[in-house]
């Protein structure tokens, strides 16, 4: 995840053509690997303990509305101690390069380059928030409105654009010849914290558990925790054709916890069946030692999936995998919870999210 350099890249090739991750191995000599910012004692109290954890997910959501709209990101993780850890990260900008070279410049715009100096009509709009200025990140002695200038691999000046929101940089970049813009935002964090293990964060606790920091306050760390693995097979019926869109009953889920060493089997039994069994006899598994199975039958198939949601919100899973389960158990799933929603209170398919944001791509996840 270094960002120091991509000379690999520059090894030939058409210019048109590179890909963006090869533009900005950018330097900045006159600005401090560490952002320093004023933070606000209200917004961020001063906390009396800090807290190191295994970094195993980062996501975002964006909150607010219009003008207000703002990203958030989310840190989560493991302690030493396997507790899990919600890190609540706020102010981190979404951004992507542009070559100076190729803003519109006022007539006498000398070096260094200010925020006045860019004329360029492109900027002019309500998703994009200027460019980076030393304003930005105080503490070097630098004039506030003077922009920050990087330098790629090939010599090239580059400056920050900031866009409101994550996707405003996915819908304006095409408006500049821009670098680094298909980098995805919770990546952007890794690697501009240069996090490749864990980190270490203020005890800043919210009254959901979760923890609030600035995302200067981001220290990294090396922290390894093994993940809390979650192994996942559905059975689903399929008298009627092989099952799609959730269209058919889901007649059984198993799964396995890595940290428990637990399997459980959810079961659901049709009236118009036979009652399920209470122990699987008569199986070897592989390996030393018994097979100790919890099973869980369920006259109601809604039923079932809210318990399975519960299970999974308890064990808070940082890996959920199984076989083919990216193309189909994890889709399929969805889609099924997504149709009996309304047959049982909470049975929702964003509970199987960490930020409570689920959907399903159709390109394998």
């Amino acid at each position: 995840m270094e960002q120091g350099t991509l000379a690999k890249f520059d090894e030939g090739g058409d210019d048109a053509d590179r890909p963006a991750e090869e533009a900005a191995a950018v330097a900045s000599p006159d600005v401090d690997d560490v952002d320093l910012v004023d933070l606000s004692e209200e917004r961020f109290p001063e906390a009396d303990e800090h807290i190191e954890f295994s970094v195993k997910q980062v996501d975002y959501t964006v909150e607010g509305s219009g003008d207000d709209e703002h990203p958030v990101l989310h840190v989560f993780g493991r302690t030493t101690d396997r507790e899990p850890v919600h890190a609540r990260v706020y102010d981190f900008r979404p951004y992507f390069y542009t070559p100076v070279s190729g803003l519109d410049l006022a007539v006498d715009a000398d070096s260094p380059l200010t925020a006045a100096d860019v004329v360029d009509s492109r900027l002019d709009h309500d998703r994009l928030t200027g460019l980076e200025t030393h304003g930005d990140r105080p503490g070097n002695g630098r004039d506030s409105s003077e922009l920050v200038v990087y330098e790629s691999i090939r010599g090239e000046e580059l400056v920050k654009v900031f866009g409101q929101t994550p996707r405003d940089v996915g819908e304006l970049r095409d408006r500049f010849d821009h670098y680094e813009a298909d980098i995805l935002f919770p990546n952007r964090l890794l690697i501009d914290k240069d996090i490749r293990s864990g980190v270490r964060v203020p005890a800043r606790e919210l009254d959901d558990g979760s923890l609030k920091l600035h995302h200067a306050e981001l220290e990294p760390v090396e922290c390894a925790v093994d993940p809390r693995v979650h192994t996942l097979d559905i059975e689903v019926d399929d008298r009627q054709g092989f099952p799609e869109d959730g269209e058919q009953t889901i007649v059984c889920l198993t799964s396995h916890d890595s940290y428990r060493d637990e399997y459980v089997v959810w079961l659901y039994e049709s009236p118009e069946g036979v009652p399920g069994p209470e122990a699987v006899d008569d199986y070897e598994p592989i390996g030393d030692g018994d097979l100790d199975v919890n099973i869980r039958g369920f006259n109601d198939e809604a039923a079932m999936l809210a318990d399975y949601l519960e299970y999974v919100e308890k064990t808070d899973p940082s890996i959920m995998t199984g076989w083919n389960f990216d193309d189909f158990d994890a889709p399929y799933l969805i889609d099924r919870i997504d149709r009996l929603s309304g047959r049982h209170d909470r049975l929702e398919s964003d509970r199987l999210s960490r930020v409570n944001e689920v959907w399903d791509s159709g390109w394998g996840g």
